[in-house]
């Protein structure tokens, strides 16, 4: 995906604003795997061993493809400390339900759901819509693939 882009943009014209560095991309899938891992034992109380219910390669196209890299909710920063955590804490943990954001937003994203309140109400319609979209593409992309 990301060479056809590039390629794309090359034969357009088009300068790539801000390339993703590819040496040391499984690294990164691996580390928010660890810490996807972490957040799920210690939210659901597994024992540390067990596994996630996705693999590395789906980290990194959650974080990749479906998210490009960039928080979930607008204006789709590009983080210095990515972190994975369920959308919605109620629901298990699949491709769909995942989103990217900062340690700090999960924290909060953690204490609203304890605190009774849904992800749609914490954060908004504009935010909502903007996961939502992506949700629905992850599952097109997963129906495809599957």
């Amino acid at each position: 995906m990301h060479i056809a882009t590039y390629l794309v943009c090359e034969l357009g014209g088009r300068k790539i604003e801000e390339p993703l560095a590819v040496k040391g991309r499984k690294k990164l899938w691996e580390k928010l795997a660890k810490d996807l891992t972490a957040r799920e034992s210690k939210w659901e109380g597994w024992d540390t061993q067990r596994r996630l219910p996705l693999s590395d390669q789906e980290v990194g196209f959650v974080f990749e493809e479906l998210h490009r890299s960039k928080s979930s909710f607008p204006p789709h920063e590009t983080l210095s400390r990515p972190t994975l955590i369920r959308w919605n804490l109620g629901e298990p943990l699949t491709v769909a339900n995942c989103v990217v954001m900062s340690p700090e937003d999960a924290r909060k994203h953690e204490d609203a759901f304890r605190n009774g309140q849904s992800a749609e109400e914490f954060w908004g319609s504009q935010v909502t819509r903007a996961v939502q979209r992506r949700r629905q593409e992850a599952e097109q992309w997963m129906d495809a693939i599957y």
